[in-house]
């Protein structure tokens, strides 16, 4: 799944878009 220039990741049940 990309989220912008990067990847979508799921912690601890949450979703974060960490960019590249």
């Amino acid at each position: 799944i990309q989220c912008g220039n990067g990847v979508i990741t799921i912690s601890g049940g949450g979703i974060s878009c960490a960019g590249k």
